[in-house]
């Protein structure tokens, strides 16, 4: 009787732990649609992808890759943006 309970016990950590998605992880996906998005967004515009920059960057102790996006804006939708926008990922 015991080593039955032991195994239920087993059993329903186990459904506990893999059943639960880990969304509070740094390194989650979270899934937005396009108006969740824009109501979460501190700016929205339209423009055009003028230049791509891939470099590497010291982050947390570390070496790595970054590539930097610059815009140029012809519309904004949300927010206060310049002409040219540039932005790191």
């Amino acid at each position: 009787m015991k080593k039955s309970i032991r195994y239920l016990f087993t059993f329903l950590l186990l459904v506990v732990f893999l059943g639960t998605p880990f969304v509070g992880a740094h390194h989650a996906v979270l899934h937005f649609n396009l108006e969740e998005m824009s109501a979460v967004a501190d700016r929205i515009f339209i423009g055009e992808c003028v230049a791509v920059k891939e470099t590497e960057e010291m982050i947390a102790k570390g070496i790595m890759p970054v590539t930097t996006y610059t815009f140029k804006i012809s519309q904004t939708l949300k927010g206060q943006l310049p002409a040219t926008r540039s932005s790191s990922t």
